[in-house]
């Protein structure tokens, strides 16, 4: 369990596979919500809605070029949030695990 009170907000359709609360149970997460609407703006929003003091959101590390022609969700998240936020780079799929 990560030891405080958190939200793991999935915006978009469901998710393919697991269940919205089997990944919350297997991270020790209490609370989860699925909504739609554009990335950033919902995050941002239940992220203030919930009076959050940290977003915490993945990147998938696009090139320069890729984020300037589709944007960046961490990006926008960054810009607009009032509360802090960290940003987890997704590791390339042929890194070891860490131990």
């Amino acid at each position: 369990t990560v030891g405080v009170d958190a939200t793991l907000l999935h915006v978009g359709p469901e998710l393919g596979g697991a269940s919205l609360e089997s990944v919350c149970k297997q991270y020790g997460l209490a609370h989860g919500e699925r909504v739609d609407g554009e990335p950033a703006e919902m995050i941002v929003e239940r992220a203030r809605a919930l009076s959050a003091e940290m977003i915490i959101i993945g990147s998938r590390g696009r090139t320069r070029l890729t984020r300037l022609a589709l944007g960046s969700v961490a990006e926008a998240v960054v810009r607009s949030s009032t509360c802090s936020v960290l940003v987890a780079r997704a590791l390339p799929w042929s890194a070891p695990p860490r131990a």
